[in-house]
């Protein structure tokens, strides 16, 4: 079992020499032994955790625990020139900090993995991982690929696509070239394509 050693000052959790792996698990224990420890009633909280959840079938949620208050953890330092390559397992290792959230206090040649690992969870259906914005481009491709397009005259609005009736603008859009300059038909010169819905 690794083995860690705790900096209240700088709130840094160390996993010692020699070894290169810890557990979720492990993170969590310690980390709740620390803060029982009479000296260190002090503190706030380290970790939070969650998981674990029996689904039936011997199947469980996996553990995640999140560093909270500033705390991250490190591997200790090596000498180099080579790297060491250290690794956090067994669950979900997150934080919530002043560190872009980021879990992993970097110390000298050590590169750390976390081997986040997913567990089986509920799959919402109906929804999708795009933005509000790029749903919107993706719903003007299909319409520019369905229906009727019409460039017409002017700088400003001048592409414009239609909705399936064919009449009512769904987008409209100035064209421009890669300056950003405005393409402008010569009068009397529209450019028109339409499809079959």
């Amino acid at each position: 079992m690794a083995t860690l050693t705790f900096d209240r000052d700088i709130k840094v959790m160390t996993v010692s020499l020699p070894d290169t792996s810890i557990t979720c698990q492990e993170i969590y224990d310690q980390c709740r032994d620390y803060e029982d420890n009479q000296t260190n009633l002090d503190i706030l909280t380290l970790v939070t955790g969650a998981g674990k959840d029996d689904l039936g079938g011997g199947e469980s949620v996996g553990i995640t625990i999140t560093l909270i208050n500033d705390w991250r953890l490190a591997f200790a330092a090596r000498p180099g020139p080579t790297w060491v390559s250290c690794t956090v397992f067994g669950g979900n290792l997150v934080a919530v900090n002043a560190y872009s959230n980021n879990p992993v206090y970097p110390t000298a040649y050590t590169q750390v993995q976390i081997r986040q690992s997913t567990s089986p969870s509920a799959i919402e259906t109906g929804v999708s991982g795009l933005t509000a914005e790029e749903s919107a481009q993706l719903d003007g491709m299909f319409a520019a690929f369905l229906h009727r397009q019409l460039l017409q005259e002017g700088s400003v609005d001048n592409f414009i696509i239609y909705e399936a009736d064919g009449v009512t603008p769904k987008y409209t859009v100035s064209v421009t070239d890669k300056d950003g300059n405005a393409i402008t038909l010569e009068e009397g010169a529209p450019a028109e394509r339409s499809s079959a819905v």
